[in-house]
């Protein structure tokens, strides 16, 4: 999957210099997985994986591409969208996860994602490098600044 998002994400590159149209990508990290993994074991983690790849794949448009990049870590692929977009549509997954839950055996376990998000018109000279590593440390901005969770049953959002 990582090897067809670096093919995918050079040539959709490819196509937005050749139209000069923008390019916008999307790293997103999923908050706590570890802990939602350890406390329900890796059958829950698993589901919580597919929960939020179905989610994203829901969540854009047809010509958008979504990929598991590694362990919890997605990336998002968003042809013709500018950061300001990309950001619209990333903070409306991330809300979106955080009011759904995801059922694991009659439980809601919260979903919470974090963020970096680029467009190709924010670099000098985008490569798939730059880009990657751009909104990667988008990402790690966000999550510097989230606020600590207070206990496990602020995570676990069981009704």
């Amino acid at each position: 999957n990582r090897r067809e998002m670096e093919e995918s994400l050079d040539q959709e590159l490819s196509r937005s210099r050749r139209h000069h149209d923008p390019l916008a990508v999307v790293f997103i990290d999923c908050d706590d997985f570890k802990l939602v993994n350890d406390t329900y074991g890796h059958d829950c983690g698993d589901m919580y994986l597919k929960y939020v790849a179905n989610k994203l794949i829901e969540m854009t448009r047809k010509g958008d591409m979504a990929f598991r990049y590694a362990g919890d870590e997605f990336i998002l692929i968003l042809p013709n969208q500018n950061t300001a977009d990309a950001e619209l549509i990333a903070g409306r997954i991330k809300d979106h996860l955080f009011v759904n839950p995801m059922d694991y055996k009659g439980l809601q376990v919260s979903v919470s994602i974090s963020y970096g998000s680029i467009s190709t018109d924010q670099l000098v000279e985008p490569t798939c490098k730059t880009l990657l590593k751009a909104a990667d440390d988008k990402l790690y901005e966000m999550k510097k600044h989230k606020p600590p969770r207070s206990s496990l049953i602020d995570l676990l959002d069981l009704h």
